[in-house]
């Protein structure tokens, strides 16, 4: 959507501590209303496989039974087991994969699967030289939202496997959704600074931020927030047809990371 009008900058500052959230640009026509910029485009459904995704949802912390048990996760999974086999110079002739978790840990071996998988959106195999970019893009955006993410959970680096796999693959992306337009977003930023909280789905809350501010505007997004306003009243200010499309696109999201329960839990 484009517009002609006068840009104008407006400060925002939290109700609850006084901190800066960010500056926005607003444009106004020549009548003196602000112009909307108020829809989003449609949301792809990536292919993430499901071995990947349950982890980068688990809580990993070394003390949990997910993760002491994660060389028997890979066992029971043979397409897992073979990709890393072939891929890892961890895994010892014999196709051992405790040396591996030993050696580089969760965290070494959620990168390096990731990466193959991005490779494989991009090119269509796992053979062909890895473009270290990829990966470089969803460890950017995991630290964008670190301050808000409960540690041992990799819902931040989710969401970038989510949109950098979607981008690489050719997917129609929202600019706003490419992952380096999200790390160099200040109005996202301020927006969870001002927040404050740690949750553990931070994918869903950023996505839903992003949503209502494109519908609402920043300034009243901001509003909203700093009177507290439930989910429910910030959805309740949303017309039919951006209704429709979030929930849409919440379930085209929903679907990529095999997640459902969020449709029957309280909202984020």
């Amino acid at each position: 959507m484009t517009s002609t009008g006068t840009l104008k900058s407006v400060v925002f500052t939290s109700s609850k501590t006084g901190n800066f959230i960010g500056t926005e640009y607003r444009t106004f026509g020549d009548l003196g209303g602000e112009l909307q910029y108020n829809y989003m485009n449609d949301f792809p459904h990536t292919l993430l496989p499901d071995h990947l995704t349950l982890l980068l949802k688990a809580n990993m912390s070394s003390n949990g039974q997910l993760y002491k048990e994660l060389d028997q996760y890979i066992y029971k999974r043979k397409d897992l087991y073979e990709l890393v086999r072939i891929n890892f110079s961890e895994v010892n002739q014999f196709g051992a994969v405790g040396k591996l978790i030993k050696s580089i840990g969760w965290m070494g071996f959620r990168d390096k699967i990731s990466a193959l998988y991005l490779n494989y959106m991009w090119n269509g195999n796992y053979a062909s030289a890895q473009d270290p970019t990829f990966l470089n893009d969803v460890l950017s955006l995991e630290t964008f939202v670190s301050q808000n993410c409960v540690q041992n959970y990799s819902r931040g680096f989710l969401l970038g496997m989510y949109l950098k796999g979607a981008e690489v693959s050719g997917c129609d992306l929202d600019t706003s959704l490419r992952v380096k337009n999200i790390v160099n977003d200040t109005e996202l930023k301020g927006m969870l600074r001002a927040m404050g909280s740690r949750v553990i789905k931070i994918d869903w809350l950023i996505l839903q931020l992003m949503h209502f501010r494109a519908y609402l505007g920043f300034s009243a997004l901001v509003s909203m927030l700093n009177r507290a306003c439930s989910y429910a009243e910030i959805f309740g200010e949303l017309s039919m047809d951006q209704r429709e499309e979030l929930t849409i696109n919440m379930l085209a999201y929903g679907a990529s990371i095999n997640e459902t329960n969020i449709f029957i839990d309280r909202p984020v």
